[in-house]
């Protein structure tokens, strides 16, 4: 029963990471893509946000504290991993800037397929992972049905809302049925971890992120709710998959992440719609005479 909750679980991670990407690449045009990357200041403060000072905070907890090796290696692979689909919805709800938005996803998850393999050997030395394993698994799960998504979008856009929707659902149900057979299968080793400080740990990292998107994210308001919100969505994508195909001796390294998924949730819905909210409400103000 559990090698088949086991391969439920593998096969829930796969349906998840394949759609979210295919789905992302559905989204954005090249023209979005190309526009957006003329703002070179804050492509640059994007890169610095997410792949030097977010991945800093990473380094600086595990170095300070003493912590479970998978908690560590659950922590490190969030701060890596940037670029997560969901900003996209997120963005959306807050009417902040879309295209910002689709060119950040876009820049971050191939960002992550550069920095990951490099770095985060040198953040776990005593991690035994492959680099060039890393590098192959994201490239065929994470980088190569984004580029098919943007090459449908471009050659056969009445494709588009066809494919979209049964990506989008598939997107659900694999994030969902991720949740439910990790329950399943690590509901002792997820109990156990409230004593190692995970949660709290996972919670400070998403919060500080956040800010240091926010503050890097210029003087347009649209841009720094895109840049905070796409900072603290770490890329759950790609942290799933070499936790689930690199660690799966060290279960807390998983369960970390899955953590993260749900507090990532928790803090990052409501605030997609408190800013949509107050946008709305200032534009329903009257305009004093």
């Amino acid at each position: 029963m559990a090698e088949l909750e086991n391969t439920m679980f593998n096969l829930f991670v796969l349906i998840f990471v394949l759609s979210s990407m295919l789905g992302l690449g559905l989204s954005i045009t090249l023209k979005e893509i190309a526009g957006t990357l003329k703002n070179i200041p804050l492509i640059l403060k994007s890169l610095l946000a997410n792949f030097v000072l977010v991945p800093l905070v990473g380094f600086v907890m595990i170095t300070a504290l003493d912590l479970d090796q998978g908690v560590a290696v659950g922590l490190v692979l969030m701060a890596l991993s940037a670029g997560a689909p969901m900003l996209a919805k997120y963005s959306q709800v807050a009417k902040a800037n879309l295209a910002f938005a689709a060119t950040l996803m876009v820049l971050l998850q191939v960002g992550t397929i550069i920095v990951v393999p490099i770095v985060f050997p040198l953040i776990i030395p005593g991690a035994d992972v492959s680099a060039w394993g890393i590098i192959k698994s994201l490239f065929t799960t994470l980088l190569l049905p984004l580029v098919v998504g943007v090459f449908i979008r471009a050659r056969y856009e009445s494709w588009v809302e066809t494919i979209q929707k049964y990506a989008a659902p598939l997107s659900s149900l694999g994030l969902v049925g991720t949740l439910i057979f990790a329950l399943f299968l690590y509901a002792d080793d997820l109990l156990s971890m409230w004593g190692t400080g995970a949660f709290i740990l996972v919670i400070l990292l998403i919060l500080l992120a956040l800010g240091i998107g926010y503050l890097l994210g210029g003087p347009e308001r649209d841009n720094r709710e895109v840049l905070g919100m796409g900072t603290a969505q770490r890329n759950l994508s790609a942290a799933l998959l070499i936790a689930t195909q690199n660690f799966s001796d060290q279960p807390t390294a998983l369960l970390t992440v899955l953590i993260g998924a749900l507090l990532m949730m928790v803090v990052l819905v409501p605030l997609s719609g408190e800013f949509g909210h107050l946008k709305a409400k200032g534009q329903a103000q009257p305009e004093t005479p």
